[in-house]
């Protein structure tokens, strides 16, 4: 077996494990990204419940936090999503930048994310990763 056959079975190793812990680690963020559902219902059962006063200014915190949740919701659905689609993209060798630049925000999901993402960057940084992608 030639190094090059070697490096190549290597890689395509590396490549398959990173396409399978993408998929797992979006899944896992699209969970996680669910359980302030109920938070939000929660804020959004307080803003109504709450008889409005001058302005209705006892309600206008609970429905800034149902806000912050609801972004928080959908960022952590996106993200998901994007870490599934970038995990689709490696399985298929297409897309290695963008698998690159999802791989960033995973960086600040301590410590399964950081290592990711860090190994996402090593593997796709090589050299004969990036020849299997221009094939």
């Amino acid at each position: 077996m030639t190094p090059e056959e070697r490096q190549e079975i290597i890689d395509t190793e590396h490549l398959r494990l990173l396409s399978l812990f993408h998929y797992i680690s979006g899944a896992l963020t699209i969970a996680f990204s669910c359980f302030f559902i109920i938070h939000l219902l929660f804020m959004l059962g307080m803003s109504f419940a709450i008889p409005a006063g001058k302005h209705g200014a006892e309600a206008f915190p609970f429905a800034i936090f149902a806000g912050v949740f609801g972004l928080i919701i959908l960022m952590g659905i996106a993200l998901g999503i994007l870490e599934i689609f970038s995990g689709r993209s490696i399985a298929r060798r297409q897309a290695r930048t963008i698998s690159m630049v999802i791989a960033a925000p995973g960086v600040l999901m301590m410590p399964f994310g950081t290592i990711l993402s860090v190994m996402t960057w090593i593997v796709l940084s090589r050299n004969s990763v990036r020849a299997q992608y221009n094939e």
